[in-house]
């Protein structure tokens, strides 16, 4: 969640205080105007932090999606040469040559 500026908890106090004037009572054209200031600022504030907490969430999604989409790519290029390297092994060739084709170990071709 989003942590509210100590400054816009101070805006947003100060509205809620002029609402209750209004609510009680008319204002005057001074208190007016420094309500729709106040008012003003709140907004303008509220769509910056709205803006960047989508911005972050947006950035955190793609570099997410660009780690998650590279590693699953390693595993299914790794599971393709398992795949190759137990085809050569039903084929009969050597550990060293199917080693040297996959560029996997003599240890996990032996292991398949």
């Amino acid at each position: 969640m989003v942590e509210i500026s100590s400054r816009l908890k101070e805006r947003l106090e100060e509205l809620q205080n002029f609402e209750d004037a209004m609510a009680n009572a008319s204002m005057t054209d001074e208190e007016r105007d420094r309500y729709d200031i106040l008012l003003e600022a709140y907004r303008e504030e509220m769509n910056v932090m709205s803006f960047y907490t989508r911005k972050g969430y947006t950035q955190g999604f793609e570099e997410g999606f660009a780690e998650g989409y590279a590693e699953g790519f390693a595993e299914g290029r790794e599971e393709a040469m398992l795949d190759v390297a137990r085809t050569m092994i039903n084929q009969g060739l050597d550990i060293e040559l199917i080693s040297s084709i996959t560029g996997l170990s003599a240890e996990i071709i032996s292991s398949l």
